[in-house]
C-alpha cells in the first residue's frame, strides 16, 4: 500500500514539456520511485559514512548538508521505510538550526541522497522527520522515508574520502540579508567544486501527501557552477547538463521559486551553504547569460553560511572527473571581460575547399554571406547541428561527451586577412580557413574529413560568429622584435595565421618556434620552414617517426619537450612568448618559463571559453 502519491507534479511537468520530453515520461517516473526502500538502498544507505541532507527553516528555505560519521554508525536500516541517523555537524551548520529550530510538522520533510564517490553509485530518498534530538553534540535523527529511487552515475567524481577529525569554525554567517558580497575564499570553494548538492522544495496545492523535498547531486568540471553580481545582489548559475529528463529539482523550482545549494572542499573540508530565490531560464534568455546553454538555474542569494573545517573528511589520493562533463561554460559578462565577446551573426557559412595537409589534418575553406573582421590567430564558430541527426542520449559510455553535444564548434581561423597598408589595418574577409584534426570520437571532424577530394562540396553551416585576442600584433598592428611560438600538436594552427600575418605586413622580428608534434605533423612546419622571419625551429617527436637530425633551420628531437630546450632558446628573456596546445602542456610550459624568469606579462596562452 502505497502512503505517498508520486506523479509528477506542475513544474516538473511544465520543465518536460519546454524540454520537449516525451508525455509518457511521468508515468515512467512515477513507476520508479517507491515509498519503501528496496533491500539494495537500505544496505547502501547502511554503509555508508557520509551522506547529504537537507530540510528548511522556519522561513521554509532548504539548507542542503553533508552529515559524515562511521560506515557502521552514521545510518541505520531500522525497516524497509525508517533509518535512523547520529552524526556530530558543527555548531552553526544551517541544516541542525533547522532541524532544533522546527516546531512545526510541516517543516520537518527531509530530502537525501547517498553518494558513494569511489563508484559513482547513488540513491536518492525523502520523506520527514519523525523524531530528532541533540545530545552530547551528536544529532540523532529517525527518518521515515516515502520516496526512494535510484539515479545514473554521471557527472559524478571519483574520489577516495577519510575520516578525518577537524575542528570547524563559522567564518561568516549571514542567513537573512539581500545584500551579499561572498570574499575571494567563498568564491574559491564555488571554483573549485566539481561537486555540489542542490536542495529543492515543492508545496502542494492539492495535497500535503504531494509536497516533499528534493536533494540531487550535481556535478561537472570545477567551475562549472558561475557567479556574478547584480545591483547589489549576488547570483550563481548552474548549467543543466543532459540527465534522465525527469527534472524533480528543476520542476520544484518552478513551482516554489527557492533553492539551496552546498559547496564542499573535500580537500580543507570548508563547506560553503547558500539558499535563495531560485528560477530556470530557458533558450534565448539562457543563453543571454550564459552562451551555448538553453537551460540554467539561477539563485539570487538570501542567506549564506561560510563553516571552515565543517567536514571530518580527508581526500586521499587525485580526484577522476567525469568523463561525461561538458566544458566550463562562462557567462556573457565574464566572456566579455577576458577579451572573448565576439560579433555574432545569423548567415551561413559554405564550405568550399579541403586541403590534405597530413594523413589525419586538412586545412577546410569556408565561404561567409558577410565580409568579418578578426586578428590573425583569431577563431570561427560554426553550426553544424542541422547536419547532424541527433536525439537524445541518456548515457553513451563509448563517446560520453557526445551526450552534451550542441554541435557548435570553435576552431583557430589559421589563415590571414589581407593587410591594408594604406590605412594600418587587417581588411575585412569573407572567406576563413581552419586547419581541423580528424579526432576518433569527434563527430564534427569526423564529417568534414568524410569529405575526401571534395566530394560532397559545397557543405552550408551556421555561421556564429568571430572572436579571439590571441595575436603577436599590437592595437596598431606592430608586433615584438623578438617572438618565441610555443605549440603543441594541432595548436599550431593559431601562428600559422599569424605567420602569413607577419610576411604580409613585412614586420621585422625574429622569431623562434618550439613545435611538440607527432610524425608526419611535421609536414605542418613547410612555411615556417620557407619564411626569412624564422631563424630556428626545434620539433620535439615522440613517436621516432621523424630521425633526429639538424638542418640549417630545423632539428628534430625524438623525444617530448623539456625544460632544457626552452633554456637553449637564444635571447629568452627578451622575448614575447605565445603558447598554444593541450592544456597541460601549456600550463607546463608556462611554470618552465617562469621558472627561467620571464615575467607574466611577457607569456600569452591561448583558450577557448566557447
Amino acid at each position: 500500500m502505497r502512503t505517498k502519491v508520486h506523479y509528477q507534479h506542475e513544474g516538473e511537468l511544465h520543465v518536460q514539456k519546454k524540454r520537449h520530453v516525451p508525455p509518457n515520461m511521468s508515468m515512467i517516473v512515477s513507476q520508479m520511485i517507491s515509498d519503501d526502500m528496496p533491500d539494495q538502498h537500505s544496505e547502501f544507505f547502511t554503509h555508508l559514512s557520509y551522506f547529504g541532507i537537507c530540510t528548511v527553516d522556519l522561513d521554509g528555505r532548504p539548507w542542503p548538508t553533508i552529515i559524515v560519521g562511521s560506515s557502521t554508525t552514521l545510518i541505520r536500516a531500522v525497516s524497509e521505510m525508517q533509518l535512523d541517523v547520529s552524526a556530530v555537524l558543527p555548531e552553526g551548520d544551517p541544516f541542525l538550526s533547522s532541524v532544533m529550530n522546527t516546531t512545526n510538522a510541516t517543516h520537518r520533510y527531509f530530502a537525501g541522497i547517498g553518494v558513494d564517490f569511489s563508484n559513482r553509485r547513488r540513491n536518492k530518498v525523502a520523506g520527514y522527520i519523525a523524531a530528532s534530538n541533540l545530545v552530547d553534540n551528536i544529532l540523532n535523527m529517525s527518518l521515515i522515508t516515502n520516496e526512494s529511487l535510484g539515479n545514473c552515475p554521471k557527472y559524478i567524481t571519483v574520489r577516495r574520502l577519510e575520516f578525518y577529525k577537524r575542528s570547524p569554525q563559522v567564518a561568516a554567517d549571514h542567513r537573512h540579508t539581500d545584500v551579499i558580497c561572498l570574499n575571494q575564499e567563498c568564491l574559491g570553494i564555488i571554483n573549485q567544486a566539481s561537486t555540489i548538492f542542490l536542495a529543492t522544495r515543492h508545496t502542494s496545492k492539492v495535497s500535503n501527501n504531494t509536497s516533499d523535498l528534493g536533494l540531487n547531486q550535481r556535478g561537472g568540471p570545477p567551475g562549472f557552477v558561475r557567479t556574478y553580481e547584480e545591483n547589489g545582489h549576488t547570483f550563481i548559475v548552474i548549467p543543466d547538463y543532459s540527465g534522465n529528463r525527469f527534472y524533480q529539482s528543476l520542476g520544484n523550482i518552478e513551482t516554489d521559486r527557492v533553492a539551496g545549494v552546498a559547496f564542499p572542499c573535500f580537500t580543507t573540508g570548508d563547506m560553503l551553504h547558500v539558499t535563495g530565490i531560485a528560477e530556470n531560464l530557458y533558450d534565448d534568455d539562457a543563453e543571454c547569460l550564459m552562451p551555448r546553454m538553453t537551460l540554467i538555474t539561477r539563485i539570487k542569494l538570501t542567506g549564506y553560511v561560510w563553516i571552515k573545517a565543517a567536514l571530518n573528511l580527508m581526500l586521499v589520493g587525485p580526484e577522476q572527473y567525469s568523463p561525461y562533463n561538458p566544458p566550463v561554460r562562462y557567462l556573457a559578462t565574464e566572456l566579455e571581460r577576458m577579451g572573448r565577446s565576439l560579433k555574432t551573426s545569423t548567415s551561413n557559412a559554405k564550405l568550399i575547399e579541403i586541403k590534405k595537409l597530413t594523413n589525419h589534418i586538412s586545412k577546410f575553406t569556408f565561404e561567409l554571406n558577410e565580409n568579418v573582421s578578426f586578428k590573425p590567430g583569431g577563431y570561427v564558430i560554426l553550426d553544424f547541428a542541422h547536419l547532424i541527426q541527433h536525439g537524445y542520449q541518456h548515457m553513451n559510455n563509448s563517446n560520453p561527451q557526445s551526450v552534451n553535444d550542441d554541435y557548435i564548434r570553435t576552431w583557430t581561423i589559421s589563415s590571414s586577412p589581407p593587410f591594408n597598408y594604406d590605412l594600418n589595418t587587417f581588411e575585412p574577409v569573407n572567406r576563413v580557413s581552419c586547419t581541423i584534426k580528424h579526432l576518433p570520437n569527434g563527430t564534427i571532424s569526423s564529417l568534414l574529413h568524410s569529405l575526401s577530394s571534395n566530394r560532397g562540396l559545397p557543405l552550408d553551416c551556421k555561421f556564429i560568429g568571430v572572436g579571439g585576442e590571441f595575436t603577436c600584433f599590437d592595437e596598431t598592428y606592430q608586433v615584438p622584435e623578438k617572438l618565441l611560438f610555443i605549440a603543441g600538436g594541432i595548436g599550431l594552427t593559431p601562428f600559422i595565421a599569424m605567420l602569413e600575418a607577419l610576411s604580409q605586413t613585412k614586420r621585422t622580428t625574429d622569431l623562434v618556434l618550439l613545435f611538440s608534434g607527432r610524425g608526419d605533423e611535421k609536414d605542418l612546419l613547410q612555411d615556417f620552414l620557407s619564411s626569412s622571419i624564422v631563424s630556428n625551429i626545434s620539433m620535439f617527436d615522440s613517436t621516432r617517426v621523424n630521425a633526429s637530425h639538424k638542418t640549417n633551420s630545423l632539428e628534430v628531437y625524438n623525444r617530448r619537450i623539456q625544460y632544457d630546450d626552452l633554456m637553449n632558446v637564444s635571447d629568452l628573456l627578451n622575448r614575447q612568448v605565445y603558447i598554444c596546445g593541450p592544456g597541460q602542456f601549456m600550463a607546463d610550459v608556462n611554470s618552465w618559463l617562469n621558472k627561467a624568469g620571464l615575467k607574466s606579462n611577457q607569456i600569452k596562452m591561448e583558450s577557448f571559453f566557447f
